[in-house]
């Protein structure tokens, strides 16, 4: 609002009086709609946590692709998904940025739960198509610590929670996730997996992603997975200025990757540009841990072109390394 220079200071009183009554009267009959502009002005009403809702007027059973664009298409997406629908053999492509600065507290796309029965997995592709993700929050205050809270964990904390035979490229994500009290112990595994963009890999490829942000985890956390099984992990990164922290295996790209007896892991044209640590043991640049079950026919986990780059830092009360911290 500009106001002339000229006048007395009553008047100038007056007019600003009344000016601000009828802008906050303004705000008071705006407050409830979901996103709006209040007319003459460049003030922007944003939605709150309750005004945005799941859509999935996007979806229908017979398609094979989706197009999904807004905080409340990607809702729609966890709540089907968490329904029981994986979406094998279909691909969910971004048109345009997503901003979820009007969600508290994401609840991520997939479920890993404490029953294994409980799980719910995507399975198809994610193509962010070049766009970013940004605003995600996830903040959980649970006492970990504890070890009778063990058994109240129903997720893993990501965006996606859980992906199995799955593709997820050309994504951005930027945001904050947080355990206020991680695990701080390695016995105490139950407590979900970490990672910027995804909690638990499974069988999965991961292209042409990255993360920048803040992670505070416990038991394997990673700037882009937490947990990766016979996973494919190639161009992605960890952009400047971000923090992964965890009490055991953290990684800059993930907190532990592990093959199985037939198929290897791949982390291939990687970089890290960030501070890794871990509390208790065990901080990697790239990965906190590799874990090879078998030496048979090069059943390994194979690491090629990464980089932690300059200015990065990897942090460890006990055991840290450049690239990686522990391998077995």
């Amino acid at each position: 609002i500009i106001f002339a220079a000229a006048g007395k200071e009553k008047l100038m009183n007056n007019i600003m009086t009344k000016t601000m009554a009828i802008f906050m009267s303004a705000l008071v009959a705006t407050a409830s709609l979901p996103t709006a502009f209040l007319p003459g002005s460049a003030f922007t009403v944003l939605a709150g946590e309750a005004d945005v809702q799941p859509a999935t007027d996007w979806y229908s059973e017979d398609a094979e692709s989706y197009e999904i664009s807004t905080a409340a298409d990607l809702m729609g997406l966890a709540q089907l998904v968490n329904e029981g629908n994986d979406f094998s053999g279909k691909t969910i492509k971004m048109t345009g940025n997503i901003d979820l600065s009007g969600i508290d507290n994401w609840t991520p796309i997939g479920k890993y739960t404490y029953i294994a029965s409980g799980h719910r997995s995507f399975n198809g592709t994610f193509d962010g198509n070049g766009y970013t993700i940004r605003n995600l929050r996830i903040y959980d205050e649970t006492d970990y610590t504890n070890l009778a809270n063990i058994s109240l964990i129903d997720d893993n904390h990501a965006l996606f929670s859980y992906i199995h035979n799955a593709t997820i490229k050309n994504l951005a994500v930027e945001g904050n996730i947080t355990l206020v009290h991680p695990a701080d112990h390695s016995r105490r595994t139950n407590t979900g997996y970490t990672g910027g963009i995804i909690g638990y890999a499974d069988n999965s490829t991961v292209e042409n992603c990255s993360f920048s942000g803040t992670i505070n985890g416990g038991y394997e956390v990673g700037g882009i997975i937490g947990r990766g099984m016979t996973t494919t992990i190639k161009n992605c990164h960890l952009k400047k200025g971000s923090t992964v922290t965890g009490s055991y295996y953290a990684g800059g790209i993930a907190g532990r990757i592990s093959t199985d007896i037939v198929t290897p892991s791949y982390i291939t044209d990687c970089n890290v540009d960030g501070i890794i640590q871990a509390t208790k043991q065990y901080s990697g640049g790239i990965v906190g841990c590799t874990a090879n079950p078998s030496s048979k026919d090069n059943r390994f986990t194979y690491i090629d072109g990464c980089r932690t780059l300059p200015g990065s830092e990897v942090r460890s009360t006990k055991t840290a390394g450049g690239i990686v911290a522990h391998s077995w």
